[in-house]
């Protein structure tokens, strides 16, 4: 069974790698490893003769990272945080306050970037493109299971030596056999209720997400209310199914994104199937609240 990483915190980021006291730097000056060099700089005695060189490399390593990403890459707004940081003080290293700040401020940038997509009328190509890339990969799925011998029964040479359409026809061949002799294909058995809870209309997404950016606006300590966030770090789609006794949650993340829910403050049962392996995890939920998890 595959490994899940699982980082939950309290207004927590997962801004860099988990570290551990006392953890070797011997090598730290030969490292170039972005995640490395920072962890170093937090944990670092303020006297350290190694921070002012190694700062100044991380400097450049983050600003290189940032210049030559691709425009999706998930982690730039974090190492942009980062640089504002390093060129302010000696590390990336926050208090509590300051985080709570910062996460609360990503999290009001998604949903104003969200809102803006709405508003311009491409959230609903996006949603529609997002169902179309679901359909094929449950096609995609089903076609896994295909063993080479049935390639070589339909077309009398193996898979490796047949063209893209004769790989196509011969899986739409054996797919059907298979079928006909009820031999089950290897399916996703939550691909078809993800498709479902990702085809909210632009008015539900609007709604939704006008609500979450009341509620991060909200600075009311006595509100029963809280935003719960779950970033999905791995490579496949996930639901996050929320327990709350009487009240149930279904939500949906795409690989490598990110989702928000509103949850009245109590007890509840986090739940789901990331990459093939179960995560559950009881918490009580009285603040707002980041759970990141990641395969490896």
């Amino acid at each position: 069974m595959k490994r899940i990483f699982i980082v939950f915190s309290i207004i927590v980021a997962t801004f860099s790698f988990a570290q551990q006291k006392g953890k070797d730097y011997s090598q730290i000056m030969k490292s170039k490893n972005i995640y490395e060099i920072d962890a170093f700089l937090r944990d670092a005695h303020p006297d350290d003769p190694r921070r002012k060189i190694l700062k100044d490399k991380l400097i450049e390593m983050i600003t290189k990272y940032i210049q030559y990403s691709s425009p999706d890459d998930q982690s730039v707004p974090i190492l942009e945080e980062k640089l504002v940081l390093l060129k302010e003080r000696g590390s990336t290293k926050m208090n509590y306050e300051e985080m709570n700040a910062s996460i609360k401020q990503r999290q009001i940038t998604y949903y104003k970037n969200q809102l803006a997509l709405i508003e311009s009328g491409q959230y609903a190509e996006m949603r529609e493109e997002t169902q179309k890339k679901l359909k094929r990969s449950e096609n995609e799925l089903r076609r896994m299971d295909i063993s080479n011998e049935f390639y070589d029964g339909l077309t009398g040479k193996s898979k490796k030596n047949l063209s893209f359409k004769e790989r196509e026809a011969a899986a739409d061949a054996a797919e059907k056999k298979l079928t006909n002799n009820n031999i089950a294909t290897k399916q996703d058995p939550e691909a078809e209720e993800f498709r479902k809870l990702m085809n909210d209309s632009p008015e539900e997404h609007k709604k939704k997400t006008v609500g979450l950016l009341n509620k991060l606006f909200d600075n009311d300590s006595k509100s029963k209310d809280v935003v719960v966030m779950i970033e999905n770090k791995s490579n496949c789609n996930m639901i996050m199914r929320i327990d709350g006794g009487d009240t149930k949650y279904n939500l949906p993340i795409l690989a490598q994104k990110e989702n928000s829910i509103v949850l009245t403050k109590g007890k509840y049962t986090f739940k789901s199937i990331i990459c093939g392996s179960e995560y559950t995890s009881d918490k009580s939920v009285d603040k707002n609240l980041v759970i990141t998890l990641k395969n490896n």
